[in-house]
């Protein structure tokens, strides 16, 4: 994912761009709570790295940290709002990235990134 045009102001377009290793395609991936008791089978899914229904959100690594965030059905890059629209699980049984508000599931759709119904 690339904040288009590397530009780092709320309501950015993120979209799809070929792979350069500027800061505007650098994400980190941040965990809302933190683990209260050891995991249990199935909670941590290894072959993708990611907490199963667990919720976090995606942070750019551009100087104002701004969070991928729903505007319509588009994602932008927002300041930290604490909104739903902000926050995203990891859905094991369609393997996809879903947003807490929406229930839609993130989408590469030429060259944009947005976010569509799933078949969970």
């Amino acid at each position: 994912m690339d904040v288009s045009g590397n530009r780092d102001v709320d309501g950015q377009n993120v979209m799809m761009f070929k792979r350069h290793n500027a800061i505007n395609q650098q994400w980190d991936i941040v965990y809302l709570d933190a683990l209260e008791a050891p995991l249990k089978d199935g909670e941590w899914w290894a072959d993708w790295g990611m907490y199963v229904g667990k919720e976090f959100s995606i942070v750019t690594k551009m100087p104002c940290e701004r969070y991928l965030d729903i505007r319509d059905n588009n994602v932008v890059v927002n300041n930290r709002s604490g909104k739903k629209t902000q926050k995203w699980v990891f859905d094991y049984t369609s393997r996809t990235i879903i947003n807490v508000a929406t229930k839609k599931s993130l989408n590469l759709n030429n060259n944009q990134v947005n976010v569509s119904g799933t078949n969970s």
